[in-house]
Protein backbone atom coordinates (compact mmCIF):
# COMPACT_ATOMS: atom_id res chain seq x y z
CA UNK A 1 0.00 0.00 0.00
CA UNK A 2 2.78 2.32 0.78
CA UNK A 3 4.80 1.62 -2.24
CA UNK A 4 1.08 2.34 -4.67
CA UNK A 5 0.78 5.57 -2.43
CA UNK A 6 4.19 6.85 -3.11
CA UNK A 7 4.33 5.76 -6.68
CA UNK A 8 0.54 7.86 -6.98
CA UNK A 9 2.86 10.50 -4.98
CA UNK A 10 5.45 10.48 -7.75
CA UNK A 11 3.10 10.16 -11.02
CA UNK A 12 1.14 13.63 -9.02
CA UNK A 13 4.34 15.39 -8.12
CA UNK A 14 5.19 15.07 -12.06
CA UNK A 15 2.21 15.94 -13.61
CA UNK A 16 1.09 19.10 -10.90
CA UNK A 17 4.89 19.80 -8.93
CA UNK A 18 3.65 22.91 -7.92
CA UNK A 19 -0.05 21.85 -6.46
CA UNK A 20 2.37 18.85 -4.81
CA UNK A 21 4.71 21.54 -2.87
CA UNK A 22 1.87 23.52 -1.38
CA UNK A 23 -0.02 20.63 -0.64
CA UNK A 24 3.54 19.27 1.46
CA UNK A 25 3.61 22.61 2.40
CA UNK A 26 0.34 22.29 4.11
CA UNK A 27 1.03 18.55 5.59
CA UNK A 28 4.16 20.20 6.94
CA UNK A 29 2.17 23.27 8.86
CA UNK A 30 -0.60 20.53 10.05
CA UNK A 31 1.94 18.60 11.38
CA UNK A 32 3.96 21.35 13.35
CA UNK A 33 0.49 22.72 15.20
CA UNK A 34 -0.70 19.28 16.24
CA UNK A 35 3.10 18.57 17.74
CA UNK A 36 2.84 21.73 19.52
CA UNK A 37 -1.00 21.45 20.68
CA UNK A 38 -0.37 17.92 21.80
CA UNK A 39 2.94 19.02 23.92
CA UNK A 40 1.66 22.33 25.16
CA UNK A 41 -1.17 19.97 26.50
CA UNK A 42 -0.49 17.04 27.37
CA UNK A 43 -0.24 16.57 31.13
CA UNK A 44 2.90 14.12 30.60
CA UNK A 45 4.84 16.16 28.54
CA UNK A 46 6.94 18.14 30.43
CA UNK A 47 8.91 20.26 27.61
CA UNK A 48 6.77 23.43 26.53
CA UNK A 49 6.98 25.09 23.30
CA UNK A 50 7.53 28.64 25.24
CA UNK A 51 6.22 31.21 21.96
CA UNK A 52 7.93 33.69 23.47
CA UNK A 53 10.83 31.77 23.11
CA UNK A 54 10.49 29.72 20.19
CA UNK A 55 7.87 31.84 18.49
CA UNK A 56 4.24 31.36 18.05
CA UNK A 57 2.48 29.16 15.11
CA UNK A 58 1.68 32.25 12.83
CA UNK A 59 5.34 33.05 13.03
CA UNK A 60 6.57 29.80 11.82
CA UNK A 61 3.41 29.37 9.31
CA UNK A 62 5.49 32.54 7.61
CA UNK A 63 8.85 31.20 8.01
CA UNK A 64 7.42 27.78 5.66
CA UNK A 65 5.29 30.09 3.46
CA UNK A 66 8.55 32.21 2.35
CA UNK A 67 10.24 28.60 2.35
CA UNK A 68 7.35 28.01 -0.52
CA UNK A 69 7.41 31.21 -1.98
CA UNK A 70 11.37 30.89 -2.35
CA UNK A 71 10.72 27.26 -4.05
CA UNK A 72 8.37 28.50 -6.23
CA UNK A 73 10.45 31.61 -7.61
CA UNK A 74 13.35 29.72 -8.11
CA UNK A 75 10.78 26.87 -10.12
CA UNK A 76 9.81 30.26 -12.35
CA UNK A 77 13.44 31.18 -12.55
CA UNK A 78 14.86 27.95 -14.14
CA UNK A 79 12.05 27.71 -15.93
CA UNK A 80 12.79 31.04 -17.23
CA UNK A 81 16.31 29.71 -17.85
CA UNK A 82 15.15 26.92 -19.90
CA UNK A 83 12.69 28.39 -21.96
CA UNK A 84 15.33 31.08 -22.55
CA UNK A 85 18.25 28.76 -23.73
CA UNK A 86 16.02 26.56 -26.22
CA UNK A 87 15.13 29.80 -27.81
CA UNK A 88 18.69 30.67 -28.41
CA UNK A 89 19.10 27.09 -29.55
CA UNK A 90 16.25 27.61 -32.28
CA UNK A 91 18.07 31.02 -33.32
CA UNK A 92 21.07 29.60 -34.03
CA UNK A 93 19.69 26.79 -35.83
CA UNK A 94 17.58 29.30 -37.90
CA UNK A 95 21.00 30.85 -38.23
CA UNK A 96 22.93 28.21 -39.46
CA UNK A 97 20.07 27.35 -41.69
CA UNK A 98 19.99 31.03 -43.54
CA UNK A 99 23.94 30.87 -43.75
CA UNK A 100 23.80 27.69 -45.36
CA UNK A 101 21.08 28.74 -48.09
CA UNK A 102 23.43 31.95 -48.98
CA UNK A 103 26.54 30.48 -49.04
CA UNK A 104 28.15 30.17 -52.40
CA UNK A 105 30.15 26.97 -53.16
CA UNK A 106 33.93 27.11 -54.79
CA UNK A 107 34.52 24.23 -56.84
CA UNK A 108 37.99 24.01 -58.40
CA UNK A 109 38.58 22.13 -61.69
CA UNK A 110 42.29 21.60 -63.05
CA UNK A 111 43.90 20.13 -66.18
CA UNK A 112 47.39 19.09 -66.50
CA UNK A 113 50.09 18.26 -69.04
CA UNK A 114 53.60 17.06 -68.30
CA UNK A 115 56.61 18.74 -69.59
CA UNK A 116 59.14 16.09 -70.58
CA UNK A 117 63.27 16.47 -70.96
CA UNK A 118 62.48 14.14 -74.04
CA UNK A 119 59.48 13.99 -76.73
CA UNK A 120 59.43 10.48 -76.78
CA UNK A 121 58.53 9.41 -73.08
CA UNK A 122 59.75 5.90 -72.79
CA UNK A 123 63.23 6.88 -73.46
CA UNK A 124 65.32 5.33 -70.93
CA UNK A 125 67.10 8.94 -69.97
CA UNK A 126 63.51 11.05 -70.74
CA UNK A 127 62.84 13.07 -67.16
CA UNK A 128 60.01 15.34 -65.93
CA UNK A 129 60.58 19.06 -66.06
CA UNK A 130 57.56 20.81 -65.16
CA UNK A 131 54.08 20.72 -64.82
CA UNK A 132 51.61 23.25 -67.07
CA UNK A 133 48.78 23.58 -64.54
CA UNK A 134 44.98 25.11 -65.79
CA UNK A 135 42.72 26.10 -63.16
CA UNK A 136 39.34 26.91 -62.92
CA UNK A 137 37.12 28.37 -59.79
CA UNK A 138 33.47 28.52 -59.82
CA UNK A 139 30.79 29.48 -57.43
CA UNK A 140 27.24 28.88 -58.10
CA UNK A 141 26.21 32.22 -56.34
CA UNK A 142 27.07 35.56 -56.69
CA UNK A 143 29.95 36.67 -54.35
CA UNK A 144 33.37 38.54 -53.66
CA UNK A 145 35.81 36.41 -53.86
CA UNK A 146 40.08 37.13 -54.22
CA UNK A 147 42.43 34.43 -54.42
CA UNK A 148 46.17 33.43 -53.86
CA UNK A 149 47.88 30.11 -55.33
CA UNK A 150 51.47 29.63 -54.18
CA UNK A 151 53.97 27.15 -53.23
CA UNK A 152 56.34 27.02 -50.44
CA UNK A 153 58.97 29.12 -52.31
CA UNK A 154 56.73 31.02 -54.82
CA UNK A 155 53.81 32.74 -55.48
CA UNK A 156 52.12 32.52 -58.70
CA UNK A 157 48.95 34.69 -58.60
CA UNK A 158 47.75 36.97 -55.86
CA UNK A 159 44.25 38.46 -57.26
CA UNK A 160 42.64 41.70 -56.05
CA UNK A 161 38.83 41.04 -54.34
CA UNK A 162 36.39 40.54 -57.34
CA UNK A 163 32.43 40.65 -57.54
CA UNK A 164 31.06 37.31 -59.71
CA UNK A 165 27.43 38.03 -60.16
CA UNK A 166 25.80 34.87 -61.15
CA UNK A 167 23.31 35.14 -63.61
CA UNK A 168 22.28 34.12 -67.34
CA UNK A 169 24.29 36.55 -68.62
CA UNK A 170 27.56 36.64 -66.51
CA UNK A 171 30.31 34.12 -66.00
CA UNK A 172 30.96 32.79 -62.32
CA UNK A 173 33.93 31.78 -63.33
CA UNK A 174 37.67 32.82 -63.54
CA UNK A 175 41.02 30.84 -65.16
CA UNK A 176 44.19 30.67 -64.94
CA UNK A 177 47.50 28.66 -66.00
CA UNK A 178 50.83 28.29 -64.13
CA UNK A 179 53.70 26.21 -64.58
CA UNK A 180 55.33 23.85 -61.37
CA UNK A 181 58.84 23.32 -62.23
CA UNK A 182 60.23 20.10 -61.33
CA UNK A 183 63.36 21.55 -58.33
CA UNK A 184 65.40 18.24 -58.47
CA UNK A 185 65.79 14.80 -58.88
CA UNK A 186 66.18 12.13 -55.44
CA UNK A 187 66.60 8.64 -56.20
CA UNK A 188 65.32 9.19 -59.61
CA UNK A 189 62.11 10.84 -58.27
CA UNK A 190 61.04 14.18 -59.40
CA UNK A 191 60.40 16.88 -56.49
CA UNK A 192 57.49 19.33 -57.31
CA UNK A 193 56.51 21.36 -54.14
CA UNK A 194 53.04 21.17 -53.14
CA UNK A 195 50.37 23.68 -54.91
CA UNK A 196 48.37 25.98 -52.09
CA UNK A 197 45.05 27.30 -53.33
CA UNK A 198 43.62 30.25 -50.33
CA UNK A 199 40.23 31.59 -51.64
CA UNK A 200 38.88 34.00 -49.68
CA UNK A 201 34.96 34.98 -50.30
CA UNK A 202 31.82 36.80 -49.22
CA UNK A 203 28.32 36.28 -49.25
CA UNK A 204 25.41 38.37 -49.89
CA UNK A 205 25.68 39.37 -46.09
CA UNK A 206 29.04 40.31 -46.15
CA UNK A 207 30.16 36.88 -44.38
CA UNK A 208 33.33 36.00 -44.86
CA UNK A 209 34.55 32.34 -45.49
CA UNK A 210 38.07 30.88 -46.45
CA UNK A 211 38.34 28.08 -48.74
CA UNK A 212 41.27 26.01 -48.88
CA UNK A 213 42.73 23.58 -51.33
CA UNK A 214 46.24 22.11 -51.68
CA UNK A 215 47.58 19.71 -54.16
CA UNK A 216 50.51 17.09 -54.06
CA UNK A 217 52.03 15.54 -57.07
CA UNK A 218 53.38 12.30 -55.87
CA UNK A 219 55.94 9.71 -57.55
CA UNK A 220 54.20 6.57 -58.23
CA UNK A 221 57.05 4.38 -60.05
CA UNK A 222 59.13 5.40 -62.99
CA UNK A 223 60.78 8.46 -63.31
CA UNK A 224 58.07 10.10 -64.82
CA UNK A 225 55.16 8.65 -63.49
CA UNK A 226 53.62 11.19 -60.85
CA UNK A 227 49.82 11.12 -59.60
CA UNK A 228 48.12 14.77 -58.53
CA UNK A 229 46.47 14.36 -54.97
CA UNK A 230 44.06 16.66 -53.00
CA UNK A 231 45.71 16.58 -49.61
CA UNK A 232 43.95 19.22 -48.07
CA UNK A 233 40.16 20.49 -48.99
CA UNK A 234 38.39 22.53 -46.30
CA UNK A 235 35.78 25.52 -46.28
CA UNK A 236 35.68 27.14 -43.48
CA UNK A 237 33.58 30.08 -41.75
CA UNK A 238 36.08 33.07 -40.63
CA UNK A 239 33.58 35.79 -39.51
CA UNK A 240 30.24 36.46 -39.60
CA UNK A 241 28.13 39.44 -39.70
CA UNK A 242 25.88 40.68 -36.73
Amino acid sequence: MDKKSGSWFTRFKHKNENLALIFVGLFIISTIVFVVAIANNHPWITFKFNPEEYGTVSDWVMVIVTLVTAVFLYQTLRSQMTVQRDQNRISKIEELKYIREIRPTISFIQSHRKIWKNLVNDHIDNKLLAIDLTVTITTNKTCRLSYHVFTKTKSYHNSLPRLFNVSENSTNSISFSLRLDVKEYNDNKPDIENLMFKVKYFDSDGNEYLRTYEMSFSYIGGAEYVLLNIVNNDDEIVKLVL
